[in-house]
């Protein structure tokens, strides 16, 4: 078996010791970035909690006020109302017997 000389060995080595070093400087950028991506995936979720909520709160006066509104519409004109809430039962009655 021939042995390689001194020199040549000694390249090979300090390439490898190169290759490694990139390699774990690689595992350290790719953590990073993956631990970054985390925290900004975190933070748009968040947003879109918020977002969500603010909504949210919006539809629900938006609810009370439309309910707020019907009861006044009933208050001012209650023969209407009785005979809206008539005509929607009949309605309501006639799709249901097909």
């Amino acid at each position: 078996m021939a042995r390689q000389p001194a020199a040549k060995a000694t390249t090979e080595d300090t390439e490898m010791a190169d290759i490694q070093k990139d390699l774990s400087a690689l595992r350290k950028d790719v953590n990073k970035l993956v631990e970054d991506l985390a925290r900004l995936a975190e933070a748009e979720v968040e947003q879109g909690v918020d977002s969500t909520k603010k909504l949210a709160r919006k539809a629900g006066k938006q609810v009370e006020q439309t309910e707020d509104r019907t009861r006044e519409m009933i208050r001012e004109n209650p023969f209407a109302a009785c005979g809206i809430a008539l005509g929607a039962g009949f309605l309501g009655a006639l799709m249901l017997r097909r």
